[in-house]
């Protein structure tokens, strides 16, 4: 499939983060996206959470860290992208409270992970989900941005086995919704 918007954005985000201006100015808008996600998760400042998908500008990670006051692994797949993020943290000094992995969100230990923040980009969702239902600690919260109508062709769809048990409306062009989902 075609993901023109997923192909673009990875591009950018790889000079924006050689870029501090840029990457600020491009992370900007996401701080009260990421707000909202910290309420909606309701987590206690220090707890350990996962953001997977995390880019060159791994910028949930930084607000997760910075208006949380969590402890964040974030993860990626792609080689480039981590190396680039891993940089970027160390430059906005937050590598005491971010750690980044070139790995998947579907084999990365869950033991004492509190919450799993999954970008838009992550796929396969369902392999992703599904891994963090079945070997996430009872309790665990996985909060998903899902894709508005008009951009949904290009992101992975939310599974429909999962159902939310809360959501909050985010308004953003490429994400309606960020959705919440507890492991019980």
């Amino acid at each position: 499939m075609n993901r023109a918007i997923a192909k673009t954005v990875r591009k950018f985000e790889v000079l924006a983060s050689k870029l501090p201006t840029l990457s600020r100015l491009y992370m900007y808008p996401y701080k009260n996206v990421v707000k909202r996600e910290i309420e909606l998760a309701n987590l206690e400042p220090g707890a350990r959470v996962l953001q997977i998908g995390a880019g060159s500008v791994p910028y949930t990670a930084l607000y997760l860290a910075s208006l949380g006051g969590f402890y964040v692994t974030a993860l990626d797949i792609d080689p480039g992208a981590v190396k680039c993020a891993a940089d970027w943290v160390e430059r906005m000094g937050f590598s005491d409270r971010i750690r980044i992995l070139c790995t998947s969100g579907n084999d990365y230990s869950l033991e004492k992970v509190a919450a799993a923040f999954l970008a838009l980009q992550v796929e396969p969702k369902e392999e992703v989900m599904d891994y963090l239902m079945a070997r996430g600690e009872e309790g665990l919260k996985v909060i998903v941005r899902e894709p508005s109508v008009r951009y949904a062709s290009q992101y992975d769809p939310i599974p429909e086995k999962w159902r939310p048990v809360s959501r909050i409306y985010q308004g953003m062009s490429t994400f309606t919704y960020s959705n919440l989902y507890i492991k019980s």
